[in-house]
């Protein structure tokens, strides 16, 4: 049947779960995860140690060779998504011809405007695990970029202050795209200095990264197929044996 008349319960469904589990949605819920950072540290180095088999450009078949080890140890990807809205206050203000803009209107249109996206939208912060648990911050405006999100959630701080009694050189991080630099525990991809070209260890480490954290985009059923923290037999068939569930669950 049509999504649409999913739309009420989902609605329901996620006020619910904001309401019920606060504590456990928001950053705050990596406090029961953190017996777990070695864990999932584990699971993301063996996935990054194994040979990726890729193709060029011209068609030619090569492999990229894993690594020996993390540089440093990474617990989880941080990653901040963008849902667009409709622009605030965009009605005319009086329900007759000719109406003009509502006095709010410019103020709160650009409240939620991202100029480098050209969208008007919200934003929200997520952190994800290797056993596909997210935590998330949000949502807020979408004007601010990645940097600014994080500092409004405080992120970066939490992570040292939940691992206080750990060496800072023994804590581990959450790994980002290239917006997320001079930060003490997020780190990124490395970014070759002016006139200066990345080693070779750092392009394979460059190139592993970005696989890895392929996962914060995809779902659940992708996250366990690849780091194997949860079982998952099936491997993810639903869809094959009964293409109508598919349907179903597609609420969102």
């Amino acid at each position: 049947g049509d999504y649409a008349r999913w739309s009420h319960g989902y609605r329901w469904m996620i006020i619910y779960l904001d309401n019920s589990f606060a504590d456990i949605l928001c950053h705050q819920g990596l406090l029961r995860w953190v017996p777990h950072f070695q864990r999932f540290h584990d699971a993301i180095e063996r996935y990054m140690q194994k040979d990726r088999h890729r193709v060029d450009a011209n068609g030619n078949p090569y492999t990229m060779e894993g690594i020996p080890n993390l540089p440093f140890l990474v617990f989880g990807f941080i990653d901040d998504s963008i849902e667009k809205v409709s622009v605030p206050f965009s009605g005319p203000d009086g329900d007759f011809e000719d109406g003009g803009r509502k006095p709010l209107y410019e103020d709160a249109q650009r409240s939620v405007y991202n100029g480098w996206k050209k969208i008007h939208g919200i934003k929200v912060e997520s952190i994800y695990l290797p056993n596909g648990i997210s935590t998330v911050f949000g949502p807020e405006s979408c004007r601010e970029n990645d940097l600014g999100t994080i500092n409004h959630s405080g992120l970066d701080d939490f992570l040292g202050i939940v691992q206080i009694n750990t060496p800072p050189q023994d804590r581990f991080i959450a790994f980002g795209d290239g917006i997320f630099r001079g930060l003490n525990h997020i780190k990124t991809y490395y970014r070759a200095a002016p006139g200066a070209a990345l080693t070779a260890a750092q392009r394979i480490l460059n190139s592993a990264f970005k696989a890895s954290r392929q996962t914060i985009e995809k779902n659940y059923g992708l996250s366990s197929t690849v780091f194997k923290v949860c079982a998952n037999k099936d491997a993810q068939k639903l869809g094959q044996r009964h293409p109508y569930a598919l349907e179903q669950l597609r609420v969102v």
